[in-house]
């Protein structure tokens, strides 16, 4: 029986753009240890067309390199993408606040704070703005609570639930999209009317009444991607384009 290969990296390096590469091939080459060895796996996979692992095995312990190597790219992958997204960009600056606190820099560490604090804000992101509200309970209490008063204290443990129930509201929502999605991708349209009306008891859910209750931008989103899938399945695409409109017009 023949011995299966995995592809996995050579599939990650396919995937790559040519900006990507180049960014990868100069980040693995700056890493210590065998970079030559690495930098040539790399250059061997990226050159296949067809993967074929018997032109790999001149390299010493290919099994080894190929994970460390697929380790290495996608931590090139995350930082060439890093300043890209926000998110990433929050949660980088969230450790540099774990690590000021471990120093003992409680003041620096609240003052990055209050800076990440507006950019997640803005941009609406309630995982990072909880994790912040967390550090702050956290550098509050090493700080033995001179700064803030009962009430205080508790206002910012309400702001840490209104983010995280504005975070499962998007989950919610993206649930009913992705629930009428499912359906139009495994199993097509209905087939009759009756299973239609059926399947449609979804709509009815009082959260899909009115955007009014989806509380961020993404969460519309998936409200409205909602409504144009189910208005696909009912075939009534006049409604599919006026939901898409309103994606396009009001929430980008």
């Amino acid at each position: 029986m023949s011995k299966a290969y995995s592809d996995s990296l050579y599939k990650l390096i396919q995937a790559l753009s040519k900006t990507e590469k180049r960014y990868i091939k100069l980040y693995i080459q700056r890493l210590a240890g065998e970079t030559y060895s690495y930098s040539r796996l790399f250059d061997k996979l990226a050159s296949q067309k067809v993967y074929n692992e018997k032109r790999l095995l001149s390299f010493k312990h290919l099994a080894v390199m190929k994970v460390r190597l697929e380790e290495n790219v996608l931590a090139g992958l995350q930082k060439y993408h890093s300043e890209k997204s926000i998110s990433a960009k929050l949660f980088r600056e969230i450790h540099a606040i774990e690590i000021l606190f471990q120093k003992g820099l409680l003041d620096n560490a609240l003052k990055q704070i209050q800076r990440s604090r507006k950019v997640a804000t803005h941009y609406q992101e309630p995982l990072a703005l909880f994790e912040l509200v967390k550090w702050e309970l956290k550098i509050i209490n090493a700080m033995g609570f001179v700064s803030v008063s009962q009430e205080q204290m508790k206002e910012k443990y309400r702001h840490g639930e209104d983010h995280l129930k504005q975070a499962i509201n998007v989950l919610q929502y993206s649930l009913f999209s992705n629930t009428v999605y499912l359906r139009i991708r495994k199993f097509g349209f209905f087939r009759t009317r009756a299973e239609l009306r059926r399947f449609g008891r979804i709509m009815k859910n009082p959260m899909l009444r009115t955007e009014d209750k989806a509380t961020l931008v993404e969460a519309k989103y998936y409200y409205y991607s909602t409504h144009i899938g189910y208005a696909n399945l009912e075939g009534d695409y006049q409604k599919a384009y006026r939901n898409t409109n309103k994606i396009l017009n009001d929430i980008n």
